[in-house]
């Protein structure tokens, strides 16, 4: 441990030597020294000496976003307590907020996309999430952050990389997404208290030392789930693989034969077993739409449904759009809107089966309109309001009561009067447009 923890502060120590150093057109807004990139149109954060405390990283400065972090920028500030980065920053560079050691809490943003290596190592970072949008994180990024107890990442991210999570000896468990394929040298070593880790048939490969001097934990498990016909290969690991028989595996690489289940495990040196269970499911021989089609607004997202015969089969699938400059479609399903037109997405199983559903994209409204203003309704009874959309725009409509316990309304518009009293009954655009009728029951 000792041995390990002096490699990684003498790695810091090296890399920091090579930090980036503030170009000569930096300028300063408070306690902020920066600089303007790509064109003067963004701002990078160099350095805030005075940082301390709850730290609110600004949005903006000299009325330019701020996207970047840069390198060091608050290396050794032992005065911040807590940080949050704003919506807009893209990238944290290496060595960011490194022996910070009194900074307890960060809040990440949702347009993050880069850590730097080292960008929190040695700080006192309790928890961290890090956001879907991240696609890659540096070395010992997280590296002997000895108060983090708790750390998820979310879909994005690739591979675990080296040291990531190196001696952080109070976490106990790490949530990863199917993202990430790779688990690099050392990322969890020295986690003497790390006793859970969920792994998914996305990871292809773990360093043979990435659990090294995890004393509690004894074991680690894959669940695998595949089709008949779909073939599955072993996670490369020290050790050989051994099959549900305690038998050598043939290979590393099999395809499902049969609906069943079976298991392969393997020992490293350390004595701690990597169990693999597959289930193996039947093809499907039909997918199809919930709905053949569906109308939105450009900016509005529609999340499509699919059914497979037989119901148990496996529903590995993928989506494509055949204009993606109409309409996208991500890999869970949901179509944005792009542009007004109309075009087609594709929904296909592992073996190849298709279905096709229609997408039309119009205009997003710039209002919505209700056939009444106000509306007199005795208990029990009910009403059906209309909205309408102008010409050549769409939406999904959806709807509230300001009082349920006096009239509340279904999906469709359907007004329903409750008890004695006045509700108000709102119908909202996806993009924000509103109409509202005033609902008495005598």
């Amino acid at each position: 441990m000792k041995k390990l923890t002096a490699l990684l502060l003498s790695a810091i120590l090296l890399l920091a030597a090579f930090a980036p150093v503030m170009t000569a057109g930096a300028a300063v807004s408070g306690i902020y020294t920066y600089t303007l990139i790509n064109d003067k149109k963004e701002v990078r954060i160099d350095k805030a000496p005075g940082a301390a405390g709850a730290l609110i990283i600004p949005a903006k400065i000299a009325d330019k976003p701020v996207t970047q972090i840069a390198s060091g920028a608050f290396s050794g500030n032992n005065k911040i307590t807590s940080v949050k980065i704003p919506e807009g920053v893209k990238s944290i560079g290496s060595f960011a907020f490194e022996v910070c050691e009194k900074l307890k809490s960060v809040t990440l943003p949702s347009t993050l996309t880069t850590i730097g290596a080292y960008a929190f190592a040695f700080s006192g970072l309790a928890s961290v999430t890090v956001p879907a949008k991240v696609t890659k994180i540096g070395e010992y990024a997280f590296g002997s952050c000895e108060a983090l107890t708790a750390a998820t990442i979310k879909s994005g991210v690739k591979s675990i990389p080296k040291g990531c999570f190196f001696g952080c000896k109070k976490l106990t468990g790490i949530t990863m997404p199917a993202s990430v394929k790779t688990i690099g040298k050392e990322a969890f070593a020295a986690c003497s208290a790390l006793a859970s880790v969920k792994l998914t048939q996305s990871v292809t490969t773990i360093a043979a030392d990435a659990f090294a001097q995890c004393a509690k934990l004894k074991a680690l498990t894959v669940s695998v789930t595949i089709g008949v016909g779909q073939n599955y290969t072993l996670p490369k690991y020290t050790g050989t693989w051994k099959d549900s028989n305690g038998k050598t595996a043939a290979s590393t690489t099999f395809k499902g034969s049969a609906v069943g289940k079976t298991s392969f495990s393997i020992t490293d040196k350390d004595k701690r077993k990597l169990t693999v269970n597959v289930n193996v499911k039947a093809k499907p021989t039909k997918i199809a739409f919930k709905t053949a089609s569906a109308t939105i607004g450009v900016g509005e997202s529609f999340a499509t449904g699919v059914t497979f015969t037989p119901e148990k089969a496996h529903t590995k699938r993928t989506y494509t759009s055949k204009d993606p400059t109409i309409a996208t479609v991500n890999s869970s399903g949901k179509i944005t809107g792009k542009k007004a037109g109309k075009t087609t997405i594709t929904v296909k199983t592992y073996n190849g089966k298709t279905a096709e559903f229609t997408v039309t994209v119009k205009k997003a409204p710039g209002s919505v309109k209700l056939d009444k203003a106000s509306a007199t309704l005795a208990k029990g009874k009910t009403l059906t309001l209309a909205a309408t959309l102008p010409s050549g725009t769409a939406s999904k409509l959806t709807w509230s009561s300001s009082k349920a316990s006096v009239a509340k309304v279904d999906s469709k518009g359907k007004v329903t009067a409750v008890a004695k009293g006045t509700a108000v009954i709102t119908v909202k655009t996806f993009n924000g447009k509103t109409a509202a009728v005033t609902v008495k029951v005598p």
